[in-house]
C-alpha cells in the first residue's frame, strides 16, 4: 500500500500556541462596530513624555491629550490611544490621568 501523503491522526508534538492576544484595532475600525462600538471615549491626558521604545507605542509629551480608543485585556495597564494630530498608538496608564468632564468643556 503507497502512503504517499503522511497522515495526521493522533496528536501532534507541537504544543498548543498560547491565547493569542486580542488585536489592537487600526484608526480605521474606530466605530467600525463590533466590540468598539459599546464603549465610551476617554480623554486622558500625558502626566510625563514618553518615548515610544517599540513599534506600535505612542510618543506624548507632558499634558498631551490623548483618545483613549480601547484597553487591551491580555496585557493589563496598556491602552491604545490617539493623539489630536491623529497618531495612534500603545500607552501605559500610568502615565496618564483622566480628565475631568468640566476641564474638557473649557479646551
Amino acid at each position: 500500500s503507497d502512503k504517499s501523503s503522511p497522515s495526521k491522526r493522533g496528536r501532534s508534538a507541537i504544543p498548543k500556541p498560547p491565547r493569542p492576544n486580542q488585536p489592537f484595532i487600526t484608526p480605521d475600525q474606530v466605530g467600525a462596530g463590533g466590540d468598539n462600538s459599546q464603549h465610551r471615549v476617554l480623554i486622558k491626558k500625558a502626566m510625563s513624555g514618553y518615548e515610544a521604545l517599540k513599534e506600535g507605542e505612542l510618543s506624548f509629551s507632558e499634558g498631551s491629550l490623548i483618545t483613549e480608543i480601547s484597553q487591551d485585556a491580555d496585557n493589563p495597564g496598556w491602552c491604545v490611544g490617539r493623539l489630536p494630530d491623529g497618531t495612534t498608538g500603545r500607552f501605559h496608564s500610568s502615565f496618564v490621568e483622566d480628565v475631568p468632564p468640566e476641564e474638557l468643556a473649557a479646551v
